[in-house]
């Protein structure tokens, strides 16, 4: 199928849609192993199992950001291209309504697949490596442009969220699970029929926890679960806000 168009200035990718009521070295942006005192990036993928563009697009951030311990992949599969001919086994409503709210902070009437979010300030396609690391570089001088420097640690099972803004707007404090393993699944109709896909870091469950308006606060955890899952915390600025900080725990 034809793919619609979506014009954003930084795109050359033909993504599928569906419509909806600098100076800097963008290598070293993924391709260095990262340092600890450098913040962790979140890149959040929406995908669909019926998007002939996405393979191309999971593959590259998979490949490129296990280059860097401080990129964290997120991966979302949406349901509303599942009327192509093949429903997503990993598809999630939550997960369309989470990237339409992207869209609809940034004035959009349209979602497409694949799309890149990275820290809920920069987005693209992202299905070549050199557009990847543009995403990842202009998000990373977004986040230094607004001066946000908030500070997360783990004591015991406490979370401890640290700025020296006495006051700011309010945040979500947000659990998300994700499940890290590779997981193949064969796609028998729809536009990738007759292929296997891999997927990683499938988000399972995003969790609000409490909430942060500035300032030093505590935030309790839930307790550890022996079950092969993985979990970050992320500080959101409601949803589809921009992400100031992000913690594995």
């Amino acid at each position: 199928m034809d793919a619609l168009r979506v014009f954003f200035s930084h795109k050359t990718a033909s993504p599928l849609i569906v419509f909806a009521s600098g100076e800097s070295n963008n290598q070293d942006a993924l391709t260095t192993m990262g340092r600890d005192d450098e913040p962790l990036t979140i890149i959040e993928l929406f995908q669909s199992q019926g998007c002939s563009s996405c393979p191309p697009t999971e593959t590259t951030l998979h490949t490129l950001l296990t280059q860097n311990q401080n990129h964290l992949l997120l991966t979302y599969d949406v349901t509303y291209w599942d009327h192509l001919g093949w429903t997503d086994t990993f598809g999630n409503k939550l997960w369309d309504h989470r990237q339409r709210a992207y869209s609809s902070k940034w004035g959009r009437r349209s979602v497409f697949t694949p799309q890149v979010v990275v820290d809920g300030v920069v987005d693209g396609v992202g299905n070549r490596e050199n557009e990847v690391l543009e995403i990842v570089a202009r998000a990373k001088r977004e986040r230094l442009g607004l001066g946000t420097r908030v500070g997360i640690s783990i004591e015991g099972r406490e979370l401890m969220i640290r700025d020296e803004a006495a006051e700011a707007e309010l945040y979500d404090v947000l659990l998300v699970v994700f499940d890290p393993r590779e997981q193949n699944v064969e796609i028998k109709r729809g536009e990738n029929r007759g292929r296997t896909l891999a997927h990683w870091n499938l988000v399972k469950e995003i969790r609000k926890i409490g909430e942060w308006r500035g300032g030093n606060a505590r935030v309790d955890l839930p307790e550890s679960f022996q079950d092969g899952l993985e979990r970050v915390v992320i500080l959101q600025a409601g949803v589809g806000g921009v992400i100031s900080a992000a913690r594995r725990v």
